[in-house]
């Protein structure tokens, strides 16, 4: 048996119970939970947001240790090794986009956490495919924090095909945008912080070599952040950043994004806004061609990189941790002071 925290009931607090261990099929493994992480995304489960199946063990961003291997997994994974999974589970393999090497984006994905069992338990079932080994560098509770917050804003800056040299803004320096300020200046490129809050805005500004070279109040307004940029970075053929990461915020939010991004740009939108429909001012795309993609969770390859980047450049994130018994307290404090 294992201790687990599962979503019982939408709208309520998770529910504390013993299970069985779970088995891994022919393509999984079993992981010994060292860590797992929390974020928006399993408010949005616990809410019935996704509409998940029910009693659901929440949290889609697990680390720990092999225990146990499926009949067909063999290779790069075997018992004892430390490792850190993905969420994705079951690609079919026959639809366009598995076809085209895709499979994040699979008509017929599963994800632990939404619609499989995830990592808050003392054991969780991974897809081996999209489990990787962590560096000695890297400690659990960081390599839980990568396969999400990490996954996704390496994502964006993937997304936003990126040459050195090149600015990115991060609007909304939470979990995910201290990741990528980080992230953005070991890849080379110039960084800009923008948020309303400061202590994060001044966290971005303290982290070394890794630290952002301008930070903004969103409260400002765009044409403050647009001479900012001007006066930071005075070579620029067009005034605002190449590209736009948006991680937190309402509908008004990805309006700034465009405006505060120059000529032929692009917005890459990593968040869950507020409500279902955001806004944008037409006239940006048609005179201004701004570009705007979503970005998703990391492919397999991408984690590796990320990972690897992490470790070789000393990249982490702040963490708080609970035991797993303390999960409804987790989550009462991370609405009160924005713990997670």
């Amino acid at each position: 048996m294992m201790k687990a925290a599962r979503v019982a009931e939408y709208g309520k607090p998770y529910e504390l119970v013993n299970v069985s261990v779970p088995t891994p099929k022919s393509h999984e493994v079993l992981i010994k939970i060292k860590a797992a992480g929390y974020c928006h995304t399993d408010e949005l489960v616990k809410n019935g947001v996704f509409g998940s199946p029910t009693p659901l063990i929440g949290s889609h961003e697990g680390a720990g240790i092999i225990q146990a291997l499926g009949d067909d997994v063999s290779g790069k994974l075997a018992v004892g090794d430390r490792v850190a999974a993905l969420l994705y589970r079951d690609p079919c393999g026959k639809c366009p986009d598995c076809k085209d090497g895709q499979q994040t984006y699979c008509d017929n994905i599963k994800m632990n956490g939404f619609q499989t069992d995830g990592a808050f338990a003392e054991y969780m079932i991974a897809d081996a495919r999209f489990v990787l080994h962590l560096p000695p560098g890297v400690d659990f509770e960081q390599g839980a924090s990568l396969m999400c917050a990490g996954a996704t804003i390496y994502t964006g800056l993937v997304k936003a095909n990126l040459s050195q040299g090149d600015v990115v803004g991060i609007q909304g320096v939470g979990a995910l945008g201290n990741l990528g300020i980080q992230f953005a200046k070991a890849m080379g490129y110039g960084c800009i912080a923008i948020d309303v809050r400061k202590p994060p805005l001044e966290l971005a500004m303290s982290m070394g070599l890794l630290s952002a070279d301008l930070a903004l109040n969103y409260d400002d307004g765009t044409d403050v952040a647009i001479e900012a940029i001007k006066s930071e970075f005075p070579t620029r053929t067009f005034p605002g950043v190449d590209a736009m990461l948006v991680t937190s915020g309402g509908p008004e939010t990805f309006d700034y994004a465009a405006k505060v991004t120059k000529k032929h740009g692009t917005v890459v939108a990593l968040s869950c806004a507020d409500e279902d429909i955001i806004g944008f001012d037409w006239k940006d795309f048609v005179f201004r061609d701004i570009k705007v993609v979503g970005g998703l969770v990391s492919t397999y390859q991408d984690a590796v990189n990320l990972v690897a980047l992490a470790d070789a450049r000393g990249i982490k994130i702040k963490v708080q941790s609970y035991p797993l018994e303390e999960i409804n307290k987790l989550f009462d404090e991370w609405h009160s002071v924005s713990v997670g």
